[in-house]
């Protein structure tokens, strides 16, 4: 007997999705979705890429190989005469000496020992671990692969996603390549320095020398005048009378102005409104001025297309002086670019200063290596070096100002007889 099908409500969407049985429908599309992810339809493969037919068979001599013989025959099998296993041992002492290794060996092994060798042991049953031997600057073509699979994401986001897998690759900085500064390490010396110069080098030497003094104190001039002399110095009690009267100003009333005040009548400022009609002569004139200011004022365009065709000269000369401007900003550009290399950088807050010119007198020369002065530093000379060539920043050496510490004694930690106003009185004297 058929099973009697069930009538159910179908006017509805939810209905339909409740009574409706859609397995099969959900199945199909499931192995549809399979077949995409994995690239190929199962059925429009053959069956040789799908199975693989098996020739070569099992290699069983080595499991056969691992499997041990049970006890049990082993002790049924036929024993050697006595006569003959003695005959195969000369003498009874290396015997000995086994047995005695053994048992050496057994008290100085420890337990700790023998569980570290097990633990070995087990680290190297388990897979080894993977050691670092790949070059992590060296462009295999994995990294040119992800941008061409991942060309609509930027940089930034690829390096961000794959930070912790293997595909990652480090940014390499410019500079490993290239050197920032051009500058030589070793700067030859002026001629001046030398301890023998000649009477136009040590000149020129100290004339430098004087030139970068005079600037100091210029600037150091320049920096009292718009500081310290620019403001008249006041005693502290005109400071005072002063700031009294600036802060007494309106605070006073004079009787003149409050007498003066209510002796005058209320006025209003703007004169009473009117309702006075405009004539037909006033509208007829303001509808005329505004047609003739509109006329004026379509003239005034149309001369001033007429004028700007005439101008046409004069346009073209302004484009090609902008084009030499802009020619111009470009070579200059390219000639900054060129000395960029041979100026040192701002690095830090304090830009970098030419270190002081070790000069010597005319009265201070020797003019032999015997009885030369020793001026400057070596090591001083090779840090200002490395700061010139931007490989470290300016410093100055900065002064910290320390806390005050305030001092004060508590009675609760005085004894008795520290505590007397002689005491008190005694160290007022002293402080006297």
């Amino acid at each position: 007997m058929t099973a009697v099908k069930k009538r159910v409500s179908k006017k509805n969407k939810r209905s339909w999705r409740k009574n409706v049985d859609i397995t099969d429908v959900e199945n199909f599309l499931e192995d549809q979705r399979l077949e995409e992810r994995l690239g190929v339809k199962f059925s429009d493969t053959k069956n040789e890429e799908l199975f693989e037919i098996d020739v070569k068979g099992q290699d069983d001599s080595n499991e056969l190989s691992d499997i041990k013989t049970n006890k049990c025959p082993r002790v049924l099998l036929s024993k050697p005469n006595n006569s003959s296993s003695y005959r195969l041992r000369e003498t009874e002492l290396p015997k000995c000496y086994e047995i005695l290794e053994k048992r050496s060996a057994a008290k100085i092994k420890k337990p700790a020992e023998a569980t570290k060798k097990q633990r070995v042991e087990e680290e190297e049953e388990k897979e080894p671990v993977k050691k670092f031997s790949y070059d992590i600057w060296s462009d295999d073509g994995k990294n040119n692969k992800i941008k061409k699979e991942n060309e609509w994401i930027q940089i930034e986001t690829l390096r961000h996603n794959l930070q912790n897998i293997g595909e990652h690759k480090k940014v390499i900085p410019k500079t490993i390549q290239s050197k920032t500064s051009k500058l030589p390490a070793i700067d030859i010396p002026h001629p001046g320095l030398s301890y023998n110069p000649s009477l136009k080098d040590h000149k020129e030497i100290l004339s430098k020398a004087a030139e970068k003094e005079y600037a100091l104190i210029k600037e150091k001039k320049h920096l009292n005048r718009v500081t310290k002399e620019m403001f008249s110095s006041i005693p502290r009690e005109e400071m005072e009378k002063n700031w009294i009267e600036e802060m007494c100003v309106g605070l006073t009333v004079s009787k003149s102005d409050s007498d003066d005040d209510d002796g005058q009548e209320y006025k209003a400022l703007n004169p009473p409104v009117r309702n006075k009609k405009k004539t037909l002569q006033k509208k007829r004139k303001k509808r005329e001025a505004l047609l003739l200011k509109e006329k004026l004022k379509n003239q005034k365009i149309e001369k001033k297309k007429i004028s700007d065709l005439h101008k046409l000269t004069k346009f073209n000369e302004s484009i090609l002086k902008k084009e030499q401007k802009i020619k111009e900003k470009m070579e200059k550009k390219k000639e900054k670019q060129k000395k960029k290399p041979f100026t040192t950088r701002v690095l830090s807050q304090i830009k970098y200063q030419d270190a002081d010119i070790d000069f010597q007198l005319p009265e201070e020369l020797s003019g032999n290596l015997r009885n030369i002065n020793s001026i400057g530093s070596i090591l001083h000379d090779r840090f200002k070096s490395l700061q010139k060539r931007n490989i470290l920043a300016p410093t100055i050496k900065r002064h910290y100002k320390k806390a005050k510490v305030k001092k004060y004694e508590r009675n609760h930690t005085k004894m008795d007889w520290e505590k007397n106003d002689s005491m008190s009185s005694f160290k007022k004297l002293l402080k006297k």
